[in-house]
């Protein structure tokens, strides 16, 4: 059984869905450098299914739900398929370019200190987002500092470095997986599936990495005008959605998480 596994969920409409192509990209690139795929797949139509397989994604099939549930399932899918106290890596399904710095990001769990890893991208135009997008995402992550800063100083748990939430991307040791996967956020903001566990999760003596990463996104993936059932997806949005609409929706994501406390 493997001791890093990465995980990611899919609803595409068709097998023609922009995403699909993000995610069989990120499949490939993962089994070529060894490392274990896991794709929660919600699509209505089997040859989306057919293609991830063909990328060597290790398929689950579940049933449509919002995106916080979807994305403690494939939390819990991972972690089950971990062996011992391993690392589970959740990718959003457009982060393609992020699976070249999976091994790197997992190295301050499996090495020691780090239990949770969220990591950062780089400042400015260089990741490939829009200008638009990088200022409406500055906002949202200064405001969901702030919140779980408020938190954090609530529960009692040790200070954190600023975060990048609304890159997405969240690396824990398997044995964590369960207070995020106990966690009752729903709705279609992650976020509110991701910064509570965080706060309990650090309240418990967990430590926190949270390095930066140079990461692209490429030209294929940036999110077009919001439309259709991901269009309000946490973060970052995937192609269908804007992603201006999902920093305008921080604060109440935030106090959505902040009400489950």
């Amino acid at each position: 059984r493997p001791t890093l596994i990465l995980c990611t969920a899919t609803q595409c409409e068709s097998a023609s869905d922009p995403q699909l192509n993000a995610v069989v990209g990120a499949a490939s690139l993962a089994s070529a450098l060894g490392l274990t795929f896991v794709v929660l797949d919600a699509s209505p139509v089997a040859a989306v299914a057919e293609a991830l397989s063909n990328a060597r994604a290790t398929v689950i099939s579940a049933a449509p739900a919002d995106a916080c549930e979807t994305f403690r399932a494939a939390l819990r899918a991972a972690a089950a398929m971990t062996a011992g106290d391993g690392v589970v890596a959740w990718l959003e399904p457009t982060q393609r370019d992020l699976v070249r710095f999976v091994p790197r990001l997992a190295a301050p769990i499996r090495e020691g200190p780090a239990d949770a890893v969220l990591p950062r991208r780089p400042a400015g135009p260089g990741a490939g987002y829009s200008a638009a997008q990088r200022h409406a995402e500055a906002f949202g992550n200064l405001y969901l500092d702030a919140e779980f800063d408020a938190l954090r100083r609530g529960a009692g748990a040790p200070p954190a470095p600023p975060l990048d939430w609304f890159f997405g991307a969240l690396l824990l040791r398997a044995s964590l997986v369960r207070l995020w996967a106990e966690h009752d956020a729903h709705g279609p903001a992650r976020a509110a599936a991701m910064l509570l566990p965080l706060v309990r999760a650090l309240r418990d003596g967990a430590t926190l990495a949270a390095p930066a990463v140079a990461y692209v996104h490429a030209a294929e993936q940036l999110p077009r005008a919001s439309s259709g059932a991901n269009a309000t997806s946490w973060p970052p949005a995937p192609p269908g959605a804007s992603q201006a609409t999902a920093a305008s929706e921080a604060p109440a994501a935030a106090a959505n998480a902040n009400a489950n406390a």
